[in-house]
């Protein structure tokens, strides 16, 4: 297995992995099998290449969470794998809240306020 740099940092090579699906459904079980290319890597790195419609972090809660697998045994998500290994689980997926959004603001006028609050909570005007 080999690193290049990109653009966007550090990726490797020689993996070419064909991710089934792109969107889980509530409910839906995740089951996949680590390729041999992947051996060596870390076990959330590795499930972030099968997996990329999911988020490193979001692989790594589940993980330390027991809803994912790794042969039947919970595993951490900076275990080295062999290759061969089966993921296996049905991971909840938390539903998204926005709850400090306003009536008439979109989530970039969210995100935008709330840059701007912290921006002025870390320098008092003078």
């Amino acid at each position: 297995m080999k690193r290049q740099l990109s653009e966007v940092g550090w990726i490797w090579t020689s993996i070419t992995l064909e991710p089934s699906k792109t969107i889980m459904a509530a409910g839906e079980r995740i089951a996949c099998q680590i390729p041999a290319d992947c051996a060596g890597m870390r076990l959330d790195q590795a499930l972030a290449a099968l997996l990329p419609a999911y988020s490193r972090s979001r692989l790594q809660q589940w993980l330390k969470a027991g809803q994912l697998r790794v042969d039947g045994r919970v595993c951490r998500p900076r275990d080295p794998v062999a290759g061969g290994e089966t993921v296996s689980g049905e991971p909840v997926l938390e539903p998204v809240s926005y709850t400090h959004l306003r009536a008439h603001e979109t989530v970039l006028d969210l995100v935008c306020r709330l840059l701007l609050e912290k921006k002025q909570a870390r320098c008092p005007p003078g």
